[in-house]
């Protein structure tokens, strides 16, 4: 994303956004766009009324947008209250709030709803979805839900590159199976590892794709009758209740990025590109994502 608004330049390749390259014509790129960064960026001493007022001067918007943005994420309560001194949520509202302002053509949304309660999320969501009839919207994110709502298009990203894209209909039919989750709070070390074997041995296509201190999950492909009769099979035998569940986008991430490295070792991986070319300027996107 940082490429693609020219806040950094990239080591090689190109790419196009509204047909313009983000390199040579990044000045054409900029009268289309607007960004709401991850990071909040805004002066802490000033009020939310004279951030946005300063804003709407510099786009030339009549402070009637302003209310009515304020008004739809409920920041109407806060306008006189210095930026610094909002709450976590409030401030990405803020951060929202101004890249909306200039009606942009094209928007970028770097997990806007980053920090959010579920109510002012839902908010967040319910603007975008408007806002993204007439414009086109770049939006990166870790909620699921947003990503069912908001998306035509996704991609998931692993380690920096694209694993999978296309629209939610065609990701969710890479996969099939369920999602089996097993509690294992009241078991020994070694009655976890005989229950993973057992599992993988039942089922060649049996994949962990999570293990936490009180449960392991599996994705399976196998028909539903032969899941259930070896969950009744484990719970009649073992300290553990199952859940079975239908696969869902939540699941198919996890599944896709169960390969991702800690940012330590992408770093790593920087540091010996640029060891090699000492003039590239190099960022690895490391997060997980979801793009519209």
């Amino acid at each position: 994303m940082k490429m693609l608004t020219n806040i950094l330049l990239p080591s090689s390749g190109s790419a196009y956004v509204d047909n313009y390259d983000i390199v040579a014509e990044s000045s054409q790129i900029k009268k289309r766009m607007s960004i709401c960064p991850q990071k909040n960026m805004f002066w802490h001493r000033y009020t939310v009324r004279q951030h946005l007022d300063y804003f709407a001067a510099f786009h030339n918007v009549p402070k009637q947008q302003v209310g009515m943005l304020l008004e739809n994420l409920e920041l109407s309560m806060y306008v006189d209250t210095a930026s610094g001194f909002l709450s976590g949520g409030n401030k990405r509202k803020l951060m929202l709030a101004t890249a909306l302002l200039s009606g942009p053509k094209i928007l970028f949304l770097d997990e806007p709803s980053a920090g959010v309660d579920p109510a002012a999320r839902k908010a967040i969501a319910d603007l975008i979805a408007v806002y993204k009839k007439k414009r086109t919207v770049i939006l990166t994110t870790h909620i699921m839900d947003e990503c069912e709502k908001l998306c035509d298009k996704m991609g998931i990203m692993v380690n920096g590159e694209f694993v999978c894209m296309g629209s939610l209909h065609d990701i969710m039919h890479r996969t099939s199976g369920y999602q089996v989750e097993i509690s294992i709070n009241q078991l020994a070390e070694d009655e976890i590892e005989q229950l993973k074997k057992d599992v993988r041995t039942t089922f060649s296509s049996a994949k962990e794709v999570e293990n936490t201190t009180v449960s392991i999950s599996f994705q399976i492909d196998a028909p539903a009758l032969a899941i259930f009769e070896f969950i009744e099979q484990v719970e009649s035998t073992r300290s553990v209740n199952c859940l079975v569940s239908a696969m869902k986008l939540d699941h198919l991430f996890l599944q896709y990025t169960s390969n991702q490295l800690p940012d330590q070792k992408l770093s790593e991986g920087e540091k010996t590109v640029q060891k090699t070319d000492p003039h590239q300027d190099i960022e690895r996107m490391s997060s997980n994502s979801l793009i519209i």
